[in-house]
């Protein structure tokens, strides 16, 4: 009996440093899981350099990197008015080292074509920008308002880098009540390209944050002659509002720019990136920035805007039959 137990105490004595040495190298493997992040973040923004969402990535990108203690890469993944960024960062690694941002645009997309991405399971971090959109004309042309416009008589041309973009939506939804020959001119391949279409006068209107069209307007190349939003801005005051052309249900078109993940990144994760974005958009470095860049921040928690973006899909589903109409044209 003496001899069994003594067996027994050596095969136990003999596989302790065993055990010690599997629990001594498993701490440092859940250690650099848990270590993240650990490497660079890409920033997929899905539309060309130049334009407002490349603008306001870049200034996002290089202060939340601060608070990641990485770098934060923007790559421009600009192509079929956003869908192909939209889908490489919906098809991304759910590890938490890719994020973008979104718009309605990506909504109008899955909802009008088939797409290889679904906006309503992604992970988002939340808004950073709500700001209202604005129709441009040409400063020699004779559009000063809707009223110019609905009185022409001609076929109006608008430059339309995408189909869903705010701005061309509330273009469509007037032109269709209004009874405007609106065209549509696509192969812009961002905000800002659209809006040299117009200054060229390869077009009549385009449409846009303002970001796009600042310069041009103090040039004296470009007016504004109408804004999304429920007041004037303080900037433009003789631009008159989709709400005093009777239209107050458009201001859902304002130009939101929301920061998301592909679906399954872990909670862990997700906390820290939503941290980060917050963090850097309320950083006196970059409100600084965004200041002299003209941009309209709004912060809105993921949790929160999660609702708002769900939300989106019945708004735009109202409209849905005037912009096929204008697609199939």
């Amino acid at each position: 009996m003496k001899s069994v137990k003594s067996w027994k105490c050596v095969v136990v004595l003999a596989a302790l440093p065993i055990i010690v040495m599997g629990w001594v190298l498993s701490v440092p493997a859940f250690a650099a899981q848990d270590d993240f992040p650990n490497k660079e973040i890409t920033m997929i923004c899905s539309m060309a350099a130049g334009g407002g969402r490349d603008l306001l990535s870049r200034g996002v990108a290089r202060v939340m990197s601060k608070y990641l203690k990485v770098p934060v890469v923007v790559t421009n993944v600009a192509g079929a008015g956003g869908v192909l960024g939209a889908t490489r960062l919906y098809n991304s690694a759910p590890d938490g080292y890719t994020i973008g941002p979104a718009s309605m645009t990506e909504v109008f997309n899955q909802l009008m074509e088939k797409t290889d991405y679904d906006v309503r399971k992604c992970i988002h971090l939340g808004r950073v920008q709500s700001t209202p959109g604005f129709m441009y004309a040409r400063a020699d042309s004779p559009f000063r308002s809707i009223k110019d416009l609905t009185k022409y008589g001609k076929p109006i041309r608008y430059s339309a880098f995408s189909y869903g973009s705010h701005d061309t939506i509330v273009t469509m939804i007037i032109a269709d009540r209004e009874k405007w020959d609106l065209r549509l001119i696509g192969g812009y391949k961002g905000a800002a390209d659209a809006t040299l279409g117009l200054v060229r006068g390869d077009v009549d209107l385009s449409g846009s944050a303002i970001v796009n069209a600042r310069e041009h307007i103090r040039a004296g190349t470009l007016r504004p002659i109408m804004v999304i939003d429920e007041v004037r801005s303080p900037n433009y005051p003789e631009t008159e509002t989709v709400v005093e052309w009777g239209y107050p249900e458009l201001v859902n078109f304002k130009a939101d720019t929301w920061f998301l993940a592909p679906p399954g990144v872990p909670k862990e994760r997700v906390k820290i990136l939503e941290d980060a974005l917050r963090n850097a958009v309320n950083d006196p470095e970059f409100l600084e920035w965004a200041k002299g860049a003209g941009l309209d921040l709004a912060w809105q928690g993921g949790e929160a805007y999660t609702k708002v973006v769900n939300a989106l899909f019945d708004i735009f589903g109202q409209y849905q039959p005037i912009v096929q109409k204008y697609m199939k044209n």
